[in-house]
């Protein structure tokens, strides 16, 4: 750093300002420290940064090792089960490598608000959020962001503008597709809900687009969008369009068709988004474990760097899922077999 800064003709301190992005040193300047760090093959002590951001802390306020997940859905116990539960457990794991602990904290608790809960997290020294996906996406998040590291483990947040890591979305719908493809499907749909849409940014729609325009021209299947459970579109667009595979956001349509539709289900394949839903269909695993445990490293690393509030250049991380073989992708025969 003493040479960098002898270089640059500025101070020690001036370069340690500067090499973190801290506003107390004009632009200019601080690209001019940082293309000289550059040069120089400068790197920090990664066990240095965090003993000096830990320094950094005014001594006014405590520093906890304690990392807040957001619990924004109806269920206080939401974090200890199913999707939530895995990306909370991803995320308690990784963090205790690096000496953190992970504390969840429920927005339904009587009178509280995201103001408050700011005021509580503040009070104990708590510096780093986790926000995993939220109960209700239109609703924007009112945390007092600038006294804290925040990331958003879903795509479901788009605003504020915050770091996010969530399932690759687009990639996870082309696996499924292609996996139908490889089996020997050919009259492929596709179907979705409002809801999902939204919390995927659409990306799911988009793939399902792509590749029925570029692999599936022979049978493009439009696709659907059911409003609920026990949508009547859904029967009717399955009659009209005959359709020899399915990929799906949720399970309910499966069952739904099973009912009406029994034997031509059983030949038909299906694959759901999100293999929490229903565990005997082949499906696709998001692996939220790893989703919590890269929201994890990502916040520790916005804490150690000592970077709060809204993040001017948002980093968005999307984790690869996988299939999970299940029944509902039997081998393809007679009537689903052309093409």
């Amino acid at each position: 750093m003493k040479d960098v800064a002898e270089q640059a003709g500025v101070s020690a301190m001036t370069v340690s300002c500067a090499l973190r992005n801290s506003p107390k040193v004009r632009p200019e300047t601080r690209e001019k420290i940082q293309a000289v760090a550059r040069k120089l093959g400068y790197t920090p002590d990664p066990e240095l940064s965090k003993l000096m951001a830990h320094l950094r802390q005014p001594t006014r306020q405590a520093f906890s090792h304690t990392l807040a997940f957001i619990n924004s859905w109806p269920d206080r116990d939401e974090h200890r089960k199913g999707y939530v539960g895995r990306i909370f457990e991803g995320a308690r794991l990784r963090a205790a490598t690096q000496g953190f602990e992970v504390e969840a904290f429920w927005l339904g608790e009587r009178g509280m608000t995201e103001r408050r809960l700011s005021r509580i997290l503040r009070n104990r020294g708590i510096r780093g959020i986790v926000l995993p996906p939220w109960h209700r996406p239109q609703s924007l998040p009112d945390f007092e962001w600038n006294a804290f590291s925040t990331v958003a483990a879903t795509l479901s947040l788009t605003r504020p503008s915050l770091h996010r890591v969530a399932p690759n979305v687009f990639r996870n719908t082309l696996l499924a597709l292609e996996e139908l493809h490889r089996l020997g499907y050919r009259r492929i749909g596709y179907i979705d809900t409002e809801d999902s849409s939204q919390r995927s940014e659409s990306f799911a729609r988009g793939a399902y687009e792509y590749f029925r325009a570029t692999r599936l021209q022979d049978a493009p299947l439009p696709a659907l969008t059911v409003q609920a459970n026990g949508d009547p579109a859904l029967v009717d667009w399955f009659e009209i369009h005959r359709p020899d595979a399915i990929v799906a956001t949720h399970a309910a349509p499966h069952a739904q068709l099973s009912r009406s539709h029994g034997p031509t289900m059983a030949r038909c394949g299906y694959i759901v988004m999100d293999s929490a839903q229903d565990l005997a269909l082949t499906a696709i695993d998001v692996v939220p474990e790893n989703i919590g445990s890269a929201a994890a490293d990502l916040l520790i690393a916005q804490i150690f760097r000592n970077e709060t509030g809204l993040p001017e250049n948002p980093k968005l991380v999307l984790m690869d899922g996988r299939i999970r073989q299940g029944k509902s992708t039997p081998p393809v025969r007679g009537w689903a077999a052309r093409g």
